[in-house]
């Protein structure tokens, strides 16, 4: 479920001077929030509603997270 959800059509960069972020475009956004978050949502366009489980499809890991603070810090310490 929402394996194409990390899929270049959805995805969409924005830059800046100052800052770089990665988002999404589309019903993507309002679907994925609704899975993400265990929102309220209807099941198909008239049809009723219902509360969602809630269901982690982005973020990261411990690991994911431990992988990009030694690479910043790698980073920053290549600076010196």
């Amino acid at each position: 479920m929402f394996t194409k959800l990390k899929s270049l059509k959805y995805l969409r960069n924005f830059s800046n001077a100052e800052k770089v972020s990665v988002g999404f475009l589309s019903s993507a956004v309002f679907v994925a929030k609704i899975h993400q978050e265990g929102l309220r949502g209807r099941v198909a366009k008239n049809g009723p509603f219902i509360t969602y489980p809630k269901r982690e499809l982005l973020g990261f890991s411990e690991s994911d997270i431990k992988m990009i603070k030694d690479s910043v810090l790698d980073h920053f310490d290549k600076l010196k």
